[in-house]
């Protein structure tokens, strides 16, 4: 049986990305020594953290609809599933920041990593609007696909000005 997701458990990953997002970029801002890029990168952390709070809003909207289970899962290996989704993917919680970000080789090197992040956002967004049951309003997730949007479109103009 397939799993279809709510609206509810999407945003719940959206704001999970965003804080391990934060987390990258206030990394990123600690042991860059350049004052444009340590700015720039902690610009990014604050804009992170305010995505995670624009998502948490719309999530708190969400009419009872939202939030309503669209398959019986007893055991909650739906929530399960979700998780571990979650955990391998972008931003996930498993993943050592730390290293990752100290092995970029530099603000080049973690732009470029944060570009590749943020698409990969997008594409993951763009697979749950599609398991998103019309009732449920798959078109509220293209919110999350824009936001992720004017990601890419900022990152790509501060790469270029290197």
């Amino acid at each position: 049986m397939g799993y279809a997701f709510n609206l509810d458990e999407i945003f719940a990953m959206a704001e999970e990305i965003e804080r391990n997002g934060a987390r990258f970029y206030r990394r990123a801002a600690a042991i860059t020594e350049q004052p444009k890029a340590k700015k720039l990168f902690g610009d990014l952390a604050l804009w992170e953290d305010g995505h995670e709070k624009l998502f948490q809003r719309l999530r708190d909207q969400l009419d009872a609809d939202g939030a309503v289970p669209t398959v019986y899962d007893p055991s909650d290996d739906a929530e399960l599933y979700l998780q571990a989704m979650a955990e391998q993917h972008v931003f996930r919680r498993g993943l050592d920041i730390e290293a990752l970000v100290d092995g970029a080789g530099g603000p080049k090197g973690i732009l470029e990593l944060a570009l590749q992040f943020e698409r990969d956002s997008i594409l993951f967004f763009l697979g749950m609007k599609a398991v998103v049951p019309a009732h449920m309003g798959p078109a509220k997730v293209d919110r999350l696909i824009n936001e992720e949007m004017g990601h890419v479109a900022f990152l790509t103009k501060q790469l270029a000005a290197l």
